[in-house]
């Protein structure tokens, strides 16, 4: 990708996928993201003066809001003058459940998707809501 100064630049894209809470989940990223790092470096200590960005993105639809921590800083057990020493990073939470179905995805296939994921636990419902998505007739769905 091209940054605004023009420069070239490489994103990774961690997505994680999360049908519960999980309260470890900033630390299992963080892992993840040193395990990108340190595959990127390999035998070349020079490289680890560019490192590739990461942006780590949680895909969330379970029935509770999600109470887990965004910034990894928030689960150090200290005040902000010793936490101010440690890693910090954000990533970002896409709580399906919280976001209008109508607003989940301009592009008619995606929204479609994330409609089905967003609702496993009933099939009626699931099929209902798809059924809104493309109201042309070719999109049917029956439950067998």
């Amino acid at each position: 990708m091209r940054l605004r100064s023009g420069e070239a630049a490489f994103l990774y894209a961690l997505v994680e996928h999360k049908s519960t809470l999980d309260p470890g989940l900033p630390l299992l990223l963080l892992g993840y993201m040193v395990r990108i790092w340190q595959r990127t470096v390999g035998r070349d200590p020079a490289a680890v003066r560019a490192l590739p960005a990461i942006l780590p993105l949680v895909v969330y639809h379970g029935a509770r809001a999600w109470t887990v921590p965004t910034a990894f800083r928030d689960l150090i057990a200290a005040d902000d003058s010793v936490r101010r020493h440690h890693l910090d990073f954000a990533y970002v939470l896409a709580d399906l459940g919280r976001i209008d179905d109508e607003r989940l995805s301009d592009l008619t296939t995606m929204r479609a998707g994330l409609l089905a994921l967003n609702q496993p636990r009933d099939p009626r419902e699931t099929f209902g809501r798809l059924r809104t998505v493309d109201r042309r007739p070719r999109l049917r769905c029956r439950l067998r």
